[in-house]
């Protein structure tokens, strides 16, 4: 929250949103505002410890997003990388928050902390007609066929039994389906992740949910969201007859090394630093790159910070 959440929160603070781009987005009621608006103002941060929660608080003295909290969550404050147990259990809780976000007839853009937004995403992602839209990079998960043994039935077919997601990988495995260590496969990054309030894709997410639940209460330690969001939403999205889009890299980037010299595109909507192995002050440092910002131009809380 400290580190990642202030330059994310300064990158949308600098991207103005009209009237007209809410009432097209179905945000009636924030459209009937003529105040002056960011993206900050249409922003839920999730803070999943009481540190993080408090410093959430402390930002909204220089942004206008709202915070919401996870007492239940069980995780704590630190590095929450790969492959840590407190990183798998933050994949779980994080698919929680977006179905419950879609349950309120919200579209949902949900975005890790780690990422920093150059340009207003929906207007590219209400075009693409997508009702689940993810970014690819070379740091993402492949998609791999699913296991159709942890498939969860939400909706039984009275003839046969089978639920419909079995259904579409009994007739084969995902088109984009590909052994982990193919260099030629589709991997997709789900730090960035759009789903639209729609109820193919709220079923998808809430299945992802109940797979990811039942593989943990069967003792597999490592349930990791991005690995079964590959395998299993595109058959999901596929089997409903659902719009998937892979965001194009050329406006949905990642940075999945040290970032050490890149500069975002022309064409660049955000960029993701989503390197794994590096600590959470390199990140941002990345993010501070990328934005062209120095570290104290970027607001803190408590009134820290030069400005936007």
């Amino acid at each position: 929250m400290q580190e990642l959440v202030p330059v994310l929160l300064h990158s949308l603070s600098r991207i103005p949103v009209s009237a007209a781009e809410l009432q097209e987005g179905g945000d009636k009621d924030s459209a009937k505002d003529k105040s002056p608006q960011d993206l900050t103002q249409h922003t839920v941060v999730m803070g999943v410890t009481a540190g993080a929660e408090r410093h959430c608080a402390e930002l909204q003295q220089d942004y206008s997003h709202v915070c919401l909290a996870d007492a239940a969550s069980g995780l704590h404050d630190g590095e929450l990388s790969y492959p840590s147990h407190q990183a798998f259990a933050y994949g779980m809780a994080k698919m929680k928050y977006i179905v419950n976000a879609l349950t309120t007839g919200s579209d949902v853009l949900y975005l890790d902390a780690d990422v920093v937004v150059l340009r207003d995403p929906f207007p590219v992602l209400l075009k693409s007609g997508a009702d689940i839209a993810v970014a690819v990079s070379d740091c993402g998960s492949p998609a791999t066929e699913y296991v159709v043994k942890n498939a969860t039935a939400l909706a039984m077919d009275g003839a046969t039994g089978a639920s419909a997601e079995q259904r579409a990988l009994q007739a084969g495995p995902a088109a984009s389906a590909a052994a982990a260590n193919d260099p030629d496969a589709t991997k997709y990054s789900t730090g960035v992740t759009f789903y639209r309030s729609t109820p193919g894709a709220l079923r998808c997410a809430y299945s992802l949910l109940l797979d990811m639940s039942t593989l943990a209460r069967q003792g597999d330690e490592a349930v990791w969201e991005q690995e079964r969001f590959a395998a299993f939403v595109p058959m999901c999205a596929r089997a409903l007859d659902m719009v998937f889009v892979e965001l194009p890299q050329e406006q949905f980037g990642t940075v999945c090394g040290a970032g050490a010299g890149y500069r975002a595109g022309e064409q660049q909507v955000l960029v993701h630093a989503a390197s794994p192995d590096t600590q959470l002050s390199q990140r941002a440092e990345v993010m501070r790159r990328v934005l062209g910002v120095e570290e104290g131009e970027v607001k803190e809380g408590k009134g820290k910070g030069k400005g936007k």
